[in-house]
């Protein structure tokens, strides 16, 4: 939007009116009476020009599967993200089963003492700029409501980390574990 403000003492030349933000010309007939014709004493003309930049927070990794080594009752992953924002970055980080759960077509598992079909995770989003706060939450918090945090910066095409880690006092079943990690990107302006 643009706002031509026009101050006493200036002599109109050439004058154009956009009606009621139709952007329509205004006809000859209100040119022609608004040209040549002085506004008072003054030689003051301004103009107030506004605009704008859409806001921008994305976060990419690939590939978006990933398989994690879990045969050992403690581990750790990193995995590299890209981070693009302009703006200071909140991050909701989410889980589907608040844990790595076998993949199974049982109802229930056996309960054999000292194993487990779940295995709960921490998980830490962190991004590569000084003065960044990583956001961190556990596995059965992020399934009961999302976790939001913001790491108080505006990372700018750089790149970040997502780290999992897991310390599981019993042994896993054997079989395929799998949870569904949701990180949603949203900017905060200041």
């Amino acid at each position: 939007m643009y706002n031509l403000v026009v101050k006493a003492g200036t002599r109109l030349s050439l004058y154009t009116c956009l009606l009621a933000g139709t952007g329509a010309a205004a006809d000859a007939g209100d040119l022609a009476a608004m040209m040549d014709r002085p506004v008072s004493s003054s030689t003051d003309l301004e103009l107030v020009v506004s605009g704008h930049i859409a806001p921008k927070c994305e976060i990419e990794w690939d590939p978006a599967t990933v398989d994690l080594e879990l045969s050992t009752p403690r581990g750790l992953k990193d995995y590299p993200v890209q981070v693009d924002c302009n703006q200071i970055l909140d991050v909701e980080l989410s889980s589907l089963h608040g844990g790595f759960r076998l993949q199974t077509n049982r109802a229930s598992l056996p309960d054999v003492p000292g194993f487990t079909g779940f295995i709960p995770y921490h998980v830490i989003f962190s991004v590569n700029i000084p003065d960044a706060t990583p956001v961190h939450s556990n596995s059965h918090s992020m399934q009961s409501s999302p976790q939001i945090g913001s790491v108080g910066v505006v990372p700018h095409q750089t790149t970040g980390n997502l780290r999992l880690s897991w310390d599981q006092d019993a042994i896993p079943f054997g079989g395929r574990y799998g949870d569904v990690i949701e990180i949603r990107a949203s900017g905060r302006g200041r």
